[in-house]
């Protein structure tokens, strides 16, 4: 596939997207999907949960999380939490456009995702109470084979999974990823492989 830059993906996310699902009485939490812009294109940043975390453990996500009541608004929800839990200053992250928000299936919340780019300077250093480890995957490695990507029928809808060597990102995050993917198949005039049909739902 041709390179993808972060201009690319934010003239794509003009336009806000609009929830596929329902979205009402829901608590309203956010995350960064940071991009960061290489020679050969951008990657993607997300992050693996320690193995001792109350909720979400061992779980591959985004940086982000509920609103505090200081939050002006959720985007400064999401490069607050990218910088408490990667410590990369907020100079460092410019805002591309807004994901389409999801309701989180085993919780009351819905996330509202915003594409990041992360200035290529920015020195992460991943906060070790909420970050066992950062995942820097290139956007191309999706579409040429190196991620492994599958789909499971869970019931009123499809639901994504990616795997990596550290693990299996699933439910909200992987929608989340999946929106970003097929955002960045339409810019290169390409489409992601057919993904693998699986049987277990990684969440039940």
């Amino acid at each position: 596939m041709k390179p993808i830059s972060n201009t690319d993906v934010e003239a794509a996310l003009v336009e806000p997207r609009k929830p596929q699902w329902d979205i009402t009485n829901r608590v309203a939490s956010a995350v960064a999907v940071p991009l960061v812009q290489q020679p050969g294109g951008i990657e993607v940043w997300f992050i693996r949960r320690p193995n001792d975390m109350r909720h979400h453990a061992r779980e591959l996500a985004f940086p982000g999380g509920k609103a505090d009541p200081e939050d002006r608004t959720l985007l400064d929800t999401a490069l607050r939490e990218t910088e408490e839990e990667l410590h990369v200053p907020r100079t460092a992250m410019r805002l591309l456009g807004q994901l389409a928000p999801i309701p989180v299936a085993t919780s009351h919340f819905v996330i509202h995702p915003f594409a990041i780019a992360i200035d290529p300077a920015a020195e992460p250093t991943p906060a070790s109470a909420e970050v066992a480890e950062l995942i820097r995957t290139p956007i191309a490695d999706f579409f040429e084979g190196r991620v492994h990507f599958a789909v499971v029928d869970a019931g009123e809808y499809v639901s994504p999974i990616f795997t990596f060597a550290s693990g299996r990102m699933y439910g909200a995050s992987a929608h989340i990823l999946l929106e970003l993917l097929e955002t960045c198949a339409k810019i290169a005039g390409t489409s992601l492989a057919e993904p693998e049909r699986v049987d277990k739902i990684p969440w039940a």
